[in-house]
């Protein structure tokens, strides 16, 4: 039977992409349960409760929806779950990228530390070279015996542990290792943690920094009046202490993310594409958002915030000109009609 990759939209067959692989979904059932949750197939047409599944045979995952190509049994890697999708934007799919980038980075560092450690374990000179011998005139092949001997009956007792033998093998009135290598490479592997803690926290601070929330935009007045408008901080946090309780979570940002992006929309009058690529969301998911945060900042901040005198005040307040009129308030706007230029540029310009 010619396998088929069962992801909606895909179309790879086996022998129609060279160099393409089918991988089985898995059997265990956490990680076979990620991957057709990731798939995201419509459910049985027979019975609309039960949730798609892959049948035995006929059905395959081609390797194109894994990010490098390829399906990873690490659970730490990427690929250990399909992760590229049509459904997926493409700031999402630059995103996972990224993220398979930093694990390949990670892996690599941690190779080179266990071979540093080969190395510098192969550089520790031998432990008969330390200790001192109570009794020079033994011979050293009988000096071996009694060693290997109990080696051999922990490791019979204990067949599952690779480390107790190896503790039990020196003598418990030795001291431990204190030579100069030694301190070397402890002194060494200090520095390394340290420059690794001052590193996660310069990259924290810088995304926090980068990222807007609530840290990024504390004592930061200016920043805050560029994006939306509102003079201070406080004011920002207040209004939105009134809107959060009535926000929704089911688009991935929080709701201080969709606060602002309704501001920045609203003061910026930026496009909700640009603002998808900004939050790493689907554009049709700002707009919903928009309209969503624009409802409920109407129906909580309107009654509360925007105070409406009532008409007999306002009639007494109006100038003379408007008394003898139904007159309430006076818009100031207006507007100014012009002819289009049928140049582009003149057009832009205008």
């Amino acid at each position: 039977m010619v396998d088929n990759c069962c992801a909606l939209g895909c179309t790879n067959k086996r022998g129609k992409k060279k160099g393409t692989s089918f991988y089985r979904i898995p059997k265990d059932a956490e990680r076979r349960a990620k991957w057709i949750s990731a798939i995201k197939r419509a459910r049985s047409k027979q019975n609309k409760t039960e949730r798609w599944d892959s049948p035995a045979a006929g059905f395959r995952l081609c390797s194109d929806h894994f990010i490098s190509g390829r399906k990873s049994d690490n659970p730490l890697s990427p690929d250990f779950v399909p992760s590229i999708f049509n459904y997926i934007p493409s700031p999402g799919k630059r995103k996972r990228k990224m993220r398979l980038e930093v694990f390949n980075r990670r892996q690599k560092a941690k190779l080179q530390k266990i071979e540093q450690t080969k190395l510098s374990a192969k550089a520790i000179p031998p432990r008969a070279s330390t200790d001192c011998p109570q009794d020079s005139n033994k011979d050293p092949t009988a000096d071996q015996t009694p060693t290997t001997e109990p080696l051999k009956e922990s490791t019979h007792e204990e067949p599952g542990n690779d480390v107790q033998p190896v503790l039990h093998e020196y003598d418990p009135a030795t001291p431990p290792c204190s030579t100069e290598t030694c301190g070397k490479r402890v002194q060494s592997l200090e520095q390394e943690c340290q420059a690794l803690r001052t590193e996660n926290m310069l990259l924290k601070e810088k995304m926090n920094r980068t990222t807007l929330n609530e840290m990024s935009l504390h004592n930061d007045d200016k920043r805050v009046n560029t994006l939306t408008g509102l003079s201070t901080y406080s004011i920002l946090m207040t209004i939105f202490h009134i809107v959060a309780p009535f926000l929704k979570l089911k688009s991935g940002l929080t709701c201080f993310q969709q606060y602002m992006l309704t501001l920045m929309k609203l003061r910026i009058n930026l496009s909700f594409e640009f603002l998808a690529f900004y939050f790493g969301i689907d554009s049709t998911t700002v707009s919903k958002l928009f309209k969503h945060c624009i409802s409920v900042m109407h129906c909580r901040l309107v009654p509360s915030l925007v105070l409406w005198p009532d008409r007999e005040y306002l009639r007494k307040s109006l100038p003379y000109a408007f008394s003898f009129e139904k007159t309430v308030c006076i818009i100031d706007c207006f507007e100014i009609f012009q002819e289009k230029p049928s140049r582009l540029l003149a057009s832009a310009q205008c």
